[in-house]
Parts: structure tokens; C-alpha cells; sequence
């Protein structure tokens, strides 16, 4: 059964899309099958491989609303990557999905419900979130063995990423009981200011009351790293490096 992983912070510019891209493309080196599931209706993912989202006739909207079959419209964009597209019909799922509750009486489940058996086809799932809580990141988290956390210090970061892991605590402890953190990961880290520095301890210091792990491995403030994908060997390395913490975790 493939593992599940979702990539989630409220924070916006935290290189979500960067670390399930990068992700995915070095566990693909190791030729291990992978799926992306894009949970975006900014269809961040989606357009990384595309010049525009409507080259998707279909996406995950058709397969959480309409019941359309996932292993039918996921788009081979690797040889060993497989993505499950979003686009901007995902917009409206959480009126949909809240406003009929009769129809939808467990509405974290849909994703869960709809892609499950794709755990038999492939070694890993990825899945892109928002950059807040909605009913589509719940979903995500919902499916997922585990929730990984790109973080981007600044002035406001630890605050965010507070509330952020007490939403997960507190989404797990109603919904989801077996779920772990997998822990936190910076991006866009420059260590030769003093700002970061101090906001790097306290976050550290953070994890470690929270019993949560916070990665060795971190992504440099270079100008690499300021577009949402980068393809750079070196780029990639360091998601190579997340990776191998990643596993010596399991």
C-alpha cells in the first residue's frame, strides 16, 4: 500500500508546490511509482506541467462531486509521476459540499473515500493543499498518513505556524487519530541575518516542546529558490537530503 503524504501550511510563498514537485521527482529517480494529487483551485501543481489548466478536461472536482473514477483522468507527466488535476471547479466545493449535508453527511471523506484504492498503484501520493483551511486542506489532511510542513521564517512565521500545527492537533484528535506530523521544514532561509537566526532557534525550540520534529535539512533565501519550481541539480539535492530524513523517520 502506497504511502500518503500531504504537503500543508497556511503560509503563503512556504514552497508547498516546490517540495511536492521536487519530491516526487527525486523519489521517481529511485523509480518508485508516485501520484500528485492537486487539492489547489489555483492549480498550482497542474500548471507546473501545463501552460494552462484547460488542457484538463476533467480533475479532482469530477472525481469528488460526480464520482468519475481517479485511476481514469490522472495525466502521466513522468515517467514514473502520475497527477490527479485541479482547477478552478474546485472553487465552489465547499458550498456544494456544506450546504448538503444530507448528501455529504462526512464531508472530510471525500477524497478518502474516492482514492483510497489508488494506494494499490502507487508507492507514494502527494498532495498540494491551499494556503489556508478549507474543506478541500481537510480533506487532504483526512487521506493522508502524515502532514509535512515547508516553513518560510519571517517576523510572523512562528505565530503562523503555531496556529497551524494546533490545527492539525486538533483536526487529528476529531478526525483522523492515526495521523502524525512528519515535521517541520524550512524554506527560503538566510542565515546571515540575525532575524532568522533568532526566529530559527525559537521555532526550534517550539518543535522540540511540541514533540514534533524539525528537519536538518532546510532551503536557502537564494534567487533559485524564488520561482515556484526550480530544476536545478542542486535545488533537488536538498529535497533528496528531506527525503532520506523522511525515511529514516518511518
Amino acid at each position: 500500500m502506497g504511502k500518503v503524504i500531504c504537503i500543508y501550511n497556511n503560509q503563503s510563498e512556504s514552497l508547498k508546490t516546490t517540495t511536492v514537485i521536487s519530491l516526487a521527482r527525486n523519489l521517481a529517480k529511485e523509480g518508485k511509482k508516485v501520484l500528485i494529487i492537486d487539492t489547489n483551485y489555483e492549480a498550482d501543481v497542474s500548471l507546473s506541467f501545463v501552460s494552462t489548466i484547460d488542457n484538463f478536461l476533467t480533475s479532482l472536482y469530477e472525481v469528488i462531486m460526480k464520482d468519475v473514477d481517479p485511476s481514469k483522468i490522472t495525466a502521466a507527466v513522468h515517467r514514473y509521476i502520475d497527477l490527479l488535476p485541479a482547477n478552478d471547479d474546485l472553487i465552489g466545493v465547499d458550498i456544494e459540499v456544506i450546504g448538503n449535508p444530507e448528501k455529504y453527511p462526512a464531508p472530510f471523506n471525500l477524497i478518502k473515500e474516492k482514492c483510497t484504492k489508488l494506494r494499490e498503484t502507487y508507492d507514494y501520493i502527494l498532495l498540494d493543499t491551499p494556503s489556508n483551511f478549507s474543506l478541500l486542506s481537510g480533506n487532504a489532511i483526512q487521506f493522508a498518513d502524515q502532514v509535512l510542513i515547508p516553513y518560510a521564517p519571517d517576523s510572523s512565521s512562528l505565530r503562523s505556524l503555531q496556529r497551524v500545527i494546533k490545527t492539525i492537533k486538533d483536526f487529528s484528535k476529531r478526525y483522523h487519530p492515526s495521523l502524525e506530523i512528519a515535521g517541520v521544514f524550512a524554506v527560503k532561509v538566510n542565515f546571515e541575518t540575525t532575524l532568522h537566526q533568532q526566529i530559527m532557534q525559537e521555532t526550534r525550540r517550539y518543535c522540540v516542546t511540541e514533540s514534533i520534529p524539525m528537519f536538518e535539512t532546510f532551503v536557502a533565501n537564494t534567487p533559485k529558490t524564488s520561482g515556484s519550481l526550480s530544476q536545478k541539480p542542486e535545488h533537488l539535492s536538498v529535497y533528496q537530503e528531506l527525503l532520506e530524513e523522511l525515511k529514516k523517520a518511518e
